[in-house]
């Protein structure tokens, strides 16, 4: 084994092979740590290995359902949540949905995993982006489907939230971007995750004239907001493109575009 790639296959293909999958879990902080050492071997391993891999730990694990749920949140520590080593959805969907299938755990531990494998099923990069409804300023309703444009950028952001603000403000001030959205290019929806209440109504007039401005509080239910803010890029099909997308990284493609 010459390469890192087959370092790493190999580990991640064995690296459960000698451990007690029925004890391990009795120490649920040495388990988290082989967990995270599991994972960083995944970061140079090929795609097929990883998920035979991962496939193999959750049929093995399986057997314990109550071990399944505490593998699941491991999981969600190492992949998903705010402490992650790195964030995959690809890959912590194989757990959530392990949870769910996992006939022996009541419907109160899989809400949880429920809820996670919706929102990220949703919002994969590929997928078709789900429907739904918004506010306006002025009262209107306005269905997601009806917004058409080469390109959309969908601006998740709270009227409480510093980064958004800033967030807002920089693209707002784009000239390049600005462009792009007056040739009717690209469309910029910001969209709040609340209700439209009076106080988002009066912050939001100072938001740019040009973007499609609307509330949500169900969007929570339906996609997957850990970022604040939260930007994805999507085609003229409503499928995502790209997600978690950074300010930087909007203005830089569309520096590079040319007017």
């Amino acid at each position: 084994l010459t390469s890192l790639s087959q370092r790493a296959n190999f580990v991640v293909e064995h690296f459960w092979d000698r451990c007690n999958l029925k004890s391990a879990f009795s120490s649920r902080d040495k388990m988290e740590t082989a967990f995270r050492d599991y994972v960083t071997y995944m970061q140079f391993a090929s795609k097929d290995t990883t998920i035979l891999s991962i496939n193999n730990l959750i049929k093995e694990v399986q057997k314990k359902p109550k071990n399944m749920l505490t593998l699941a949140q491991i999981a969600e520590n190492t992949l998903y949540g705010d402490s992650a080593l790195f964030w995959s959805d690809e890959l912590y969907l194989y757990f959530t949905k392990a949870v769910v299938n996992t006939k022996k755990l009541s419907k109160t531990d899989k809400a949880r995993y429920e809820h996670h494998t919706q929102i990220l099923t949703n919002s994969m990069i590929g997928s078709k982006l789900p429907n739904f409804e918004f506010e306006t300023i002025d009262g209107n309703k306005l269905q997601f489907d009806s917004i058409n444009a080469p390109a959309i950028i969908l601006f998740f952001n709270d009227i409480d939230c510093t980064d958004c603000s800033l967030a807002k403000v920089r693209m707002a001030t784009d000239i390049n971007l600005n462009k792009l959205i007056d040739r009717g290019v690209i469309k910029i929806v910001s969209i709040y995750p609340g209700k439209a209440t009076n106080e988002w109504k009066n912050e939001a007039q100072g938001y740019p004239k040009n973007w499609v401005i609307g509330a949500c509080d169900e969007i929570y239910d339906m996609f997957d907001l850990r970022a604040t803010p939260t930007i994805y890029q999507i085609d003229d099909k409503h499928s995502i493109i790209a997600k978690n997308l950074t300010v930087d990284g909007i203005l830089s493609v569309v520096g590079g575009i040319n007017l």
